[in-house]
C-alpha cells in the first residue's frame, strides 16, 4: 500500500478538458441539429443555431464523430489515460487541418462580412484553442505514459 506522498497526483489540465468537453458537446449538438433538419424536422424559433451556418461549421471545423471523440478524449484525459492523449492529438489535428484552411479561406472570400457569422467566431475560437491544446499536449505528453 502506498502512502499519501507516493500516490500519483492528477495533473490533467482542467481548462483543456473543459474546452474539449464544450467543443465535443457543441459539435455533437450542431451535428444532430443538422441531421434533424435534413430529415425535415424544424427547430423551434428560439433556437439560434440553425440554417446554413450550422452546415458551414460542420464542413469547416467539426463533425459528429469528432465531437463524440472530443468528449471521450476529455474524459480519458481527466483520468490520465494514455489512449486519451492519442484521441486528443487526432481531434485537435483534424480541427486544425480542416478548420484553419476553411476559416482562412472563408475570411478571405468574405472579408467584409465574416465577422457577422456566429459559426465563424465559434470556428476561430475552436481552431485557436485546438492549436494551443496541441502544443500543450506535446509539451506535457510525458504525464500520460
Amino acid at each position: 500500500m502506498k502512502n499519501m506522498s507516493e500516490k500519483k497526483e492528477k495533473q490533467s489540465s482542467w481548462l483543456l478538458n473543459i474546452f474539449m468537453l464544450i467543443c465535443g458537446a457543441m459539435t455533437i449538438m450542431l451535428g444532430v441539429v443538422y441531421y434533424l433538419s435534413t430529415l425535415g424536422i424544424t427547430m423551434p424559433a428560439w433556437w439560434p443555431f440553425k440554417g446554413a451556418g450550422t452546415l458551414m461549421f460542420l464542413i469547416l471545423v467539426g463533425s459528429l464523430p469528432v465531437g463524440a471523440w472530443m468528449l471521450i478524449g476529455a474524459i480519458g484525459l481527466w483520468k490520465e489515460k494514455a489512449w486519451a492523449l492519442g484521441v486528443a492529438f487526432v481531434c485537435f489535428t483534424l480541427i486544425l487541418s480542416n478548420g484553419l484552411l476553411g476559416v482562412i479561406g472563408y475570411i478571405i472570400d468574405n472579408l467584409t462580412t465574416f465577422y457577422t457569422e456566429w459559426w465563424c467566431w465559434v470556428a476561430i475560437i475552436m481552431v485557436a484553442f485546438s492549436g494551443i491544446g496541441l502544443i500543450y499536449l506535446i509539451a506535457t505528453h510525458g504525464r500520460y505514459h
